[in-house]
């Protein structure tokens, strides 16, 4: 299927209309195949709609009618608007790597090295991946189309093959959220606790201190939205509690695999 650049460029600009306007056409165009109440009666629908593969596998009763056309519909609506959105997403990308550079020469030559490798293909396709998964988010994209750089710099991708795909994961399952937070760590508010247990230092069962100490630190995000960030910065190691000077304030701090993550996207 050949791209329409000029409307990718366009959702790229403003996928929110974009999205309104995809949404007022199908509205019509269901309009135009709805079922009369008469015809609603007699189709017994008994199918699994599989919209991820465009396909509709019928089951041990036939579907007909207006209603078979209204899926059929939906189904070519969402994968065209899928596809668009994607190719939006990589157009940013690909723009914000580009911006990296001062050299566009240089920016070129060494993604299209990038491209022609095994491994580099490799990361690439989990940076497409973890695109595709999230919604437009500007420090998500900043954030990959630095790791974008830091691997197309490298003139033997297979040396930090395995240390870039580790962290292309952990950041695969972090929220958008999460990773604005973990990029303002130097900014974290040290915290009480009223009781510590801090065996070789590292605090235990700080995460709800932690909390409601970056509740003013962050006042346009929901605290449920940083209890999910410190959840997912615990759970996959990126920090700690450091119990200072042996009393009962705490700061969070990151692990060495933190270090390596911000080093890794910044």
């Amino acid at each position: 299927m050949t791209m329409d650049y000029d409307l990718i460029k366009s959702i790229a600009n403003d996928h929110k209309r974009y999205l309104e306007n995809e949404t007022k056409s199908l509205q019509e165009r269901i309009e135009e195949v709805k079922l009369s109440e008469e015809q609603e009666e007699k189709v017994k629908l008994d199918t699994v709609v599989e919209v991820g593969v465009g396909a509709i596998k019928k089951g041990t009763s036939v579907l007909t009618g207006g209603t078979s056309d209204i899926i059929f519909e939906i189904s070519g609506w969402k994968k065209k608007l899928d596809e668009n959105m994607d190719d939006a997403k990589k157009m940013i990308l690909l723009n914000a790597y580009f911006s990296n550079y001062d050299n566009l020469e240089l920016a070129v030559e060494n993604l299209c090295r990038v491209l022609s490798d095994l491994y580099g293909q490799t990361l690439f396709s989990k940076i497409d991946s973890i695109l595709v998964d999230n919604v437009s988010d500007m420090e998500l994209l900043k954030r990959l189309s630095n790791v974008m750089k830091k691997i197309s710099d490298e003139k033997n991708i297979e040396n930090i093959f395995t240390k870039a795909k580790q962290l292309l994961n952990i950041l695969g399952n972090l929220s958008p959220a999460t990773i604005y937070m973990i990029c303002d760590f130097k900014n974290w508010p040290q915290f009480s606790m009223e009781t510590i247990m801090a065996p070789g230092g590292k605090v235990i069962a700080f995460e709800a201190y932690f909390v409601n100490g970056c509740l003013s630190q962050y006042p346009n995000l929901e605290k449920v939205v940083i209890e999910t960030a410190v959840t997912e910065m615990v759970s996959t190691g990126l920090i700690y509690g450091l119990q200072i000077d042996d009393g009962y304030e705490v700061k969070a701090e990151l692990t060495d695999t933190g270090k390596f993550l911000i080093d890794f996207i910044s």
